[in-house]
């Protein structure tokens, strides 16, 4: 069939633009990560809290400026840690706060004695004024650079666990509600995960951009959809367990090979490409479910959790694909014609190296 080629040089233009907006966000963090995580235990009207914050979140106590706290920073700043954690880290339930009892501020187990950290755990016992039937949870201490990003937390109480991930766009969140409304809340946060990865969202485009007409978009992206789905929750539920030291990186290659091939002008019969996306959606699903699989959820919630997640996932999937073919169809043919001609190379170009710094970095921070 006929290439509508004004609709893919506008795809190539936006290719390139989002590449750059992924550039301007690296090191890009699509996933979600171990240091940043809190566990919230209820028992009675008491709520035991355990949490890993970025000392990006905490610059008053860094003294010397370096981004880290050492051990002497940590006990000297432990009031006003404490202040500023119990005023940015806020429980409560049915409108009224819970009360901190107690707070202790101890450098991560990662830096060991006599080393500074990038993140700081902080213990702290607060009190409701009953035993809460839901608990809503508020944060502001995401922090920033290479050690800020999400936070994921887990609530438990008896035997009833629920996860929740937090972002600057998500600051709150009501547990041990109804697994409909888990269900919603967490169809918010998938679609919200992949619409903040440029990693996934530039090797969307870079599938878009490897040929032409409704029946290859169709059929890629219905491949890549299906292969990540099933590994997303294959590993959500405990079935495949990979390292994301080794998921995370091998992310960023799938970009460079599809980029690659792209680059390069070659166009594998459909059955091979098929073949290719089918393996980079699996390994796409596994950086989804990297935090997820690891969350001690009871069966209920694991199920309404994955469930609304993956749906989120897939919405926000067809909503950005959506967007971009019909931005294509309506200004493709707008485009000058030397523009169009140098917008496949220089798209496919960005997002290779795109990839391949993605690779690197993620590499190198294990």
């Amino acid at each position: 069939p006929r290439k509508p080629a004004p609709m893919r040089a506008c795809l190539r233009l936006l290719a390139l633009a989002l590449a750059a907006w992924g550039f301007a966000l690296f090191p890009a963090e699509a996933h979600m990560l171990p240091d940043r995580t809190v566990t919230l235990n209820v028992v009675n009207a008491e709520v035991y809290t355990a949490a890993s914050i970025p000392v990006s979140a905490l610059t008053r106590w860094d003294t010397d400026r370096d981004g880290r706290l050492s051990s002497g920073e940590v006990s000297r700043g432990q009031p006003g840690i404490a202040s500023d954690f119990a005023a940015r880290f806020r429980i409560s339930s049915g409108g009224r706060a819970a009360q901190p009892v107690g707070t202790l501020i101890l450098a991560s187990e990662a830096g060991g004695a006599g080393h500074a950290v990038d993140h700081v755990i902080i213990l702290q016992r607060s009190r409701l004024p009953a035993a809460p039937e839901t608990l809503a949870v508020e944060v502001d201490l995401f922090g920033s650079g290479p050690d800020g990003g999400d936070m994921t937390l887990t609530a438990a109480r008896g035997q009833v666990s629920e996860a929740a991930v937090f972002s600057p766009l998500t600051r709150r969140h009501v547990f041990f509600r109804s697994p409909v409304r888990v269900f919603l809340d967490n169809v918010v946060a998938g679609a919200a995960h992949i619409l903040r990865g440029p990693d996934h969202l530039v090797f969307l485009l870079t599938l878009l951009l490897a040929g032409a007409g409704w029946r290859y978009w169709a059929s890629v992206t219905a491949a890549f959809t299906l292969a990540h789905s099933l590994s997303l929750s294959a590993a959500a539920l405990g079935v495949v367990r990979l390292d994301p030291g080794l998921v995370e990186p091998a992310i960023g290659a799938s970009l460079v090979m599809m980029a690659g091939l792209n680059l390069a002008g070659r166009t594998p019969p459909i059955g091979l490409r098929l073949v290719l996306v089918v393996g980079c959606g699996l390994l796409h699903g596994l950086g989804f479910a990297s935090g997820l699989g690891a969350l001690p959820l009871d069966a209920s919630t694991r199920l309404s959790t994955l469930a609304g997640f993956n749906l989120g996932v897939e919405a926000g999937q067809l909503v950005f694909l959506g967007g971009v073919l019909f931005a294509g169809h309506l200004l493709g043919r707008r485009a000058p014609p030397a523009l169009r001609a140098a917008a496949t190379p220089a798209a496919a170009g960005l997002a290779l190296v795109f990839g391949l710094v993605l690779t690197v970095e993620r590499l190198v921070s294990g």
